[in-house]
């Protein structure tokens, strides 16, 4: 048995107060309600047309514009602002400035209700469709029919898979290039996640045919075609053949020549009596560091750039900590800087003249 009923004043879906059909049923609780269908409707009563428009859903309307036009123009108000927005000047206060607001603002809402409206269609939940409305605008609905997989890229929150059921739906088949492309894609972004910038060639092959539930040769394809147009980029190296998504390998050479040319420029640092230096250190420091530490901490004071790797626990905040102490004593300014918050904390030494370590 169909119950009919009218949304509590003040709740709104998709920017319209809602009218929702539910139907009963009887179980073995007794007489429930369930929602097997859901028909949304704007408000079509005086008073509903004045809540909706009081609410300030429409700019340029408020609760004393909203109670004005429903007593003009009473349940065919909605029609002549869509058909004859000009006869809302009849309304005492509304002249050309405020009609253009309502009227902008009145499309808007039309267009984020059919945005809203399409993005439900497709599995989308209420809270995904306004990320991907705020992301993309107008064009929401352009975007995601022709570009299904750049949701996974673009919105937070959502996934390859939520993306790739929305590619489905949208009739793209689970053996196409585009889907196999996708998936490429896709794995390689995820590995950059977990640090890396490419990955060896059959890798790729197992890890997308894996995502995609599909034979390895349709991802082979698919690799194929897109290294060919340049999508995907291969760098030979020993032991075979790494893929790179083509902004990665240009981020790795252009670093790679900043080192090199650093690296063969002469120190800034003042001159400095490294033996002299480093006794002066440990003194004033009361730790002595290994072998290893005293002939890094030589390379750091003679050259233009210097990388200093190794495991937890091994002294490299200890080293770093020695080599500001010294190069603070040549009144040099020392900037620093970390990838995360704990790392910043332990590198702020609070010195004279240091600016505290940032997180980036």
């Amino acid at each position: 048995m169909p119950i009919s009923s009218l949304v509590p004043a003040g709740y709104q879906l998709n920017g319209l107060v809602e009218r929702v059909t539910f139907f009963s049923e009887e179980t073995e609780h007794g007489r429930q309600l369930k929602a097997f269908h859901l028909k949304t409707m704007p408000p079509n009563t005086r008073e509903g047309m004045g809540k909706y428009l009081a609410s300030g859903m429409v700019k340029g309307i408020g609760p004393i514009y909203a109670k004005r036009l429903v007593e003009r123009f009473g349940e065919e108000l909605f029609e002549f602002i869509e058909k004859t927005p000009n006869s809302l000047e009849q309304v005492e206060g509304i002249g050309p400035k405020r009609k253009a607001k309502i009227i902008s603002s009145w499309t808007d809402q039309i267009a984020i209700r059919q945005i809203m409206l399409f993005l439900h269609s497709h599995e989308l939940s209420t809270s995904r469709s306004v990320r991907i409305y705020k992301t993309y605008g107008a064009e929401a609905i352009e975007q995601t029919r022709d570009k299904p997989y750049l949701l996974a890229k673009d919105i937070r929150g959502i996934g390859f898979k939520t993306a790739d059921t929305v590619a489905q739906k949208l009739g793209i088949a689970r053996d196409s290039k585009h889907r196999a492309c996708a998936g490429v894609e896709h794995t390689l972004l995820e590995a950059m996640q977990e640090g890396h910038c490419g990955l060896p060639t059959a890798d790729l092959q197992v890890k997308a045919s894996q995502l995609l539930e599909v034979d390895p040769i349709i991802v082979e394809t698919a690799l194929a075609g897109m290294l060919t147009k340049g999508d995907l980029v291969l760098e030979t190296i020993v032991g075979g053949g790494l893929i790179f998504l083509p902004h990665l390998v240009r981020a790795e050479k252009e670093i790679a020549a900043r080192i090199t040319r650093l690296s063969g420029l002469s120190s800034v640092l003042p001159e400095i009596d490294f033996e002299r230096a480093v006794t002066w250190c440990e003194e004033r420091t009361r730790k002595q560091l290994a072998e290893s530490q005293r002939e890094a901490r030589r390379q750091v004071l003679g050259n233009r750039l210097s990388v200093i790797t190794g495991g937890p626990g091994v002294g490299k905040t200890t080293l770093i900590r020695s080599l500001l102490t010294i190069v603070r004593a040549k009144k040099v300014r020392c900037f620093l800087a970390a990838p995360t918050g704990r790392a910043a904390k332990r590198l702020t030494l609070g010195g004279p003249g240091d600016r505290p370590a940032r997180h980036h």
